[in-house]
């Protein structure tokens, strides 16, 4: 199952040029426009340029105490920092080759200027119709969220906010990427006998056995990936966050638990689910469509001072989720 996460950060600024210098008073405030559908699932090898998900129309009035004497022309502009691309009339986005078109009332398209003026009483009020539309601008490999401050008024050359207006919740946005199977759902991993000497103190260590997980993955477009994120949880103990699983209750042997090993990374456990960002979750690697392997070690570690021989078990459970 895919999950994807990520944030939109694409401002709207509009800049008010010197038409004599302005001399500004009163806070900025900050006005939601409620959570957007996300963008319908779309084959990431359209043709760059293609619109992939339009808003609507969004609206929201604006009223604020900030007077600027004078105020003078306003300039529409985007985030700083986003890269704009004259190509596609777009902002740059935190998911590469996506891009956000933003086009005001009028049927401008940023960035454009306009000429706006505070009334007599120092309150400046505005009503805010406009339109976001996503666009595929380049090669895309994976989804994920644009969401946080869209529009940002300003004066005084664009360095006296007036108003911010934000996104309270994401546009994600969903490529078509793989999703995959286990094709060894139960793996068994002998350890061996190890002698009980050969525990020289805490955190010393067997050597280690190998093992895979194996899936099988479809579903993508062709040469889109998928990044694999993996959880390991103790199944004796759920909430065990340390690198040690811990001896099933069946286990004689004392003073010992269980590494499993990424490489050279001894993995954390964490609790079982697929949700991105799961604790001590890790991305074992990138899938398109097709066979996976995520290549393990398992060893076992001294953990308290003295070791008592006997059987020792564990058992640990493996949740994937894809983005």
């Amino acid at each position: 199952m895919s999950r994807l996460t990520g944030v939109l950060c694409v401002l709207l600024a509009l800049f008010l040029p010197a038409t004599g210098w302005a001399a500004c008073t009163g806070a900025a405030q900050s006005f939601p426009i409620f959570n957007q559908p996300n963008v319908p699932v779309f084959d990431p090898t359209l043709p760059d340029g293609t619109v992939l998900w339009t808003s609507g129309n969004l609206f929201s009035t604006l009223n604020t105490t900030v007077s600027c004497s004078p105020f003078g022309t306003v300039l529409e502009t985007g985030v700083p920092g986003a890269t704009y691309n004259a190509t596609y009339k777009t902002f740059s986005t935190s998911v590469p080759g996506v891009g956000i078109q933003i086009i005001d009332s009028a049927g401008n398209i940023l960035p454009y200027s306009n000429t706006m003026w505070s009334n007599s009483s120092g309150i400046f009020s505005i009503g805010i119709s406009f339109t976001l539309k996503i666009i595929k601008t380049g090669p895309i490999t994976a989804g994920g969220a644009i969401t946080g401050n869209i529009f940002q008024y300003s004066a005084q050359s664009g360095t006296y906010p007036i108003f911010y207006v934000y996104l309270t919740g994401p546009i994600v946005v969903n490529p078509t990427i793989p999703t995959c199977t286990v094709t060894t759902p139960s793996i068994t991993v002998p350890l061996g006998n190890v002698s009980q000497n050969s525990f020289t103190g805490v955190g010393s260590t067997s050597p280690a056995q190998s093992f895979n997980i194996g899936l099988n993955c479809s579903g993508g477009a062709a040469n889109v990936t998928a990044s694999v994120y993996t959880t390991l949880t103790d199944q004796n103990s759920p909430g065990n966050v340390s690198d040690k699983l811990s001896l099933t209750s069946s286990s004689t042997a004392k003073g010992i638990g269980i590494q499993v090993l990424n490489g050279t990374t001894v993995i954390k456990y964490g609790t079982d689910s697929k949700v991105i960002g799961n604790q001590n979750q890790w991305v074992a690697g990138q899938t398109g469509n097709g066979s996976f392997n995520i290549p393990l070690t398992a060893r076992y570690v001294q953990t308290a001072t003295t070791v008592t021989a006997g059987s020792a078990n564990g058992i640990a459970t493996f949740t994937m989720g894809y983005q």
